[in-house]
């Protein structure tokens, strides 16, 4: 499945409540049911930002990401990004 934007991320786009940023304004405004979350992420790095973008819009309700490998690959994504990768290793004993 595609994320979608909730009803009311379709008000917020009417109403520019709540404010937004311009490049969470348009990755908003492109999605649109037909492209994967990777895709709105990579929409949100051409803009100059990054997945934080869209899981804000996802934080707020803006957007909704049915349960599938998509949701399961950005929180490995986000996991993988907090721990260094040296720590990640195993000593080498």
């Amino acid at each position: 499945m595609r994320p979608i934007k909730t009803a009311a991320g379709q008000l917020a786009i009417k109403e520019r409540v709540p404010p937004l940023t311009p490049r969470q304004r348009s990755v908003l405004i492109v999605c649109d049911g037909h492209k994967t979350l990777a895709q709105l992420i990579e929409v949100a790095r051409g803009l100059g930002g990054d997945e934080a973008d869209v899981e804000h819009l996802i934080e707020l309700g803006l957007i909704e990401v049915p349960v599938d490998s998509d949701a399961e690959t950005l929180q490995v994504s986000r996991r993988r990004k907090k721990v260094p990768r040296l720590q990640r290793m195993s000593p080498l004993r």
